[in-house]
């Protein structure tokens, strides 16, 4: 019971993590500043971040970390490289600033004994940025664990408001553990589903 509790724990602050990258990191020049700025905000918050490279460029904001490394209290692990991009087109459709936001080759250590570490070829997203909420659609994440859905958060204090998420993959096994923390349900085939929430929301649109 204690392995699975520290499961979801693990599980539960790898979207935090991911979450809050995105609520940290601001666009424009700068970007080594940035970064910095972001990793002292995380760092506020329990999370240490590390990168050996970050850069910026093109007309449209868009920055590029290598090797980004991150440690909580219960996980540990780095991603190859991160994207993330200001969606001119999602913006004028969403009226909002919207982020495209890619995670390549996520490697995240799950304090479980006995467990390898969790293996991401990818992870990706749309991020709306609306005041007092983050509206996340069009995710998609490849590799040990496979979701697609969309979420609704909200950053002060963070927490999920809304989901709809279809979890697989040959590590969904994991996701047991997450029954009395998250509103996760099996269907067929081994397909889990997040779902919480729904009214009113106007994730992608």
């Amino acid at each position: 019971m204690k392995a699975g509790r520290a499961a979801a724990a693990a599980v539960f602050c790898a979207l935090v993590f991911v979450l809050s990258f995105l609520v940290f990191f601001p666009f424009g020049q700068g970007a080594e500043l940035i970064w910095l700025r972001t990793v002292r905000a995380a760092g506020e918050r329990g999370f240490a971040l590390d990168a050996a490279y970050v850069s910026a460029s093109g007309f449209l904001p868009s920055a590029e970390l290598a090797n980004v490394r991150f440690k909580s209290a219960l996980l540990s692990g780095e991603a190859g490289k991160v994207t993330a991009s200001l969606s001119l087109k999602d913006s004028i459709a969403a009226l909002a600033p919207v982020l495209q936001v890619r995670f390549e080759r996520v490697s995240a250590n799950v304090p479980v004994p006995g467990e390898s570490p969790l293996y991401l070829d990818l992870a990706e997203g749309k991020v709306a940025l609306r005041p007092g909420r983050l509206e996340a659609f069009e995710l998609r994440a490849s590799g040990d664990l496979e979701a697609s859905g969309r979420a609704v958060f909200t950053p002060s204090p963070f927490s999920l408001a809304e989901a709809d998420i279809s979890l697989g993959g040959r590590r969904a096994n994991l996701l047991e553990a997450l029954g009395p923390v998250l509103p996760l349900r099996r269907g067929e085939g081994g397909i889990w589903r997040l779902r919480k929430g729904g009214r009113g929301s106007d994730v992608g649109h």
